[in-house]
């Protein structure tokens, strides 16, 4: 924890979508509220399991997703629970797979 940086004092009070925050859990607890912010997580998240840019036939895994981690109150390690437990990480895409 540091109060300056470079002999400056560093500001961590900020302000999203005209809310403010203080301090860094202030700033956690109006992300976990955010259901954009939630959304932009489920697909940032599936983005690196699934090492691609998710296509369209992702969408219905996607939306799950988001509704799934949204009535877990955005809890991050219930999504990765329901991540990688679906068929969509589990099983590859034929049009996906890589030739031989």
């Amino acid at each position: 924890f540091r109060e300056t940086d470079h002999g400056k004092l560093i500001d961590v009070s900020g302000q999203v979508d005209g809310v403010t925050f203080a301090n860094a859990a202030e700033l956690g607890s109006l992300l976990r509220r955010n259901a954009e912010a939630g959304k932009c997580f489920v697909r940032k998240l599936y983005t690196h399991a699934q090492g691609r840019t998710p296509v369209e036939v992702d969408g219905p895994v996607l939306d799950a997703l988001v509704a799934r981690f949204a009535a877990a109150s955005n809890h991050a390690d219930q999504l990765l629970i329901e991540l990688s437990s679906s068929e969509a990480f589990r099983f590859v895409e034929p049009t996906f797979a890589k030739a031989p």
